[in-house]
C-alpha cells in the first residue's frame, strides 16, 4: 500500500498523458481549444480569488499591496484573454505554420542556389547539399500549401508522443515494481 501511495502521482500522470494523447489523436483542434479555455478559466478564477484576498487584506491592514494587486489583475487579464481568444490562438498557430513553410521554401531555394554554385565552382556537386535543398523545398511547399493540415499533423504527432510516453511510463512502473518486490524478498 505504501508503494502504491508513492507511485500514485506517476500513475495519475500516466493516465493523464494517455487521455490527452488519445484526445489529441481524435481531434487535436478541439482539445487545444479546450486546454486554452480550461487554462484561462483557472487563471481567471485564481486571479479573482487573489484580488478578493488582496482587497480584503488591505481593508484589515489599512493598505493594499500594489504587487499582489498587480499580479491579480494580470492573472485576470491572461485568463480572460485565453478564454476569449482560444480561436484566435489557433488561427495564429496556423498563420505561424504558414510563415514557417514560406521560410522553409526560401531556405530551400537558397540551398538549391548554393548547390548549383558549388557545382559550378568545383565542377562536381555535393549530393548532400542538393538533398538538403530538395527536402527543405518539399517540406516548405507542403507546409505552405496546407498550414492547418500541418498543425493537425503536429497535434497528431503530439498525441502519439504522449501515448508512447504513457506506455513507457507504464513499463517503467512495472520494472520498478518488480525491482522493489525483489529487494523486499531479499
Amino acid at each position: 500500500m505504501q508503494t502504491f501511495k508513492r507511485l500514485l502521482p506517476t500513475i495519475l500522470m500516466l493516465l493523464f498523458e494517455l487521455t490527452i494523447g488519445i484526445m489529441l489523436l481524435i481531434n487535436g483542434e478541439k482539445v487545444t481549444r479546450l486546454v486554452f479555455i480550461i487554462f484561462g478559466s483557472l487563471m481567471l478564477l485564481t486571479g479573482l480569488i487573489s484580488l478578493i484576498v488582496t482587497i480584503a487584506g488591505g481593508r484589515q491592514n489599512g493598505s493594499i499591496g500594489m504587487f499582489p494587486l498587480f499580479v491579480s489583475i494580470i492573472m485576470i487579464a491572461i485568463g480572460a484573454f485565453a478564454v476569449a481568444a482560444s480561436d484566435f490562438v489557433l488561427q495564429v498557430v496556423s498563420a505561424a505554420t504558414l510563415v514557417y513553410g514560406i521560410m522553409l521554401l526560401i531556405n530551400g531555394v537558397i540551398k538549391l542556389l548554393d548547390a548549383f554554385a558549388l557545382r559550378a565552382a568545383t565542377g562536381s556537386g555535393n549530393g548532400f547539399v542538393l538533398f538538403s535543398a530538395v527536402i527543405s523545398l518539399v517540406f516548405g511547399l507542403v507546409i505552405a500549401i496546407n498550414p492547418f493540415g500541418t498543425a493537425v499533423f503536429i497535434w497528431t504527432l503530439l498525441g502519439i508522443g504522449l501515448i508512447v510516453s504513457a506506455v513507457l511510463d507504464l513499463i517503467t512502473l512495472i520494472i520498478y515494481g518488480r525491482i522493489v518486490k525483489e529487494v523486499k524478498q531479499k
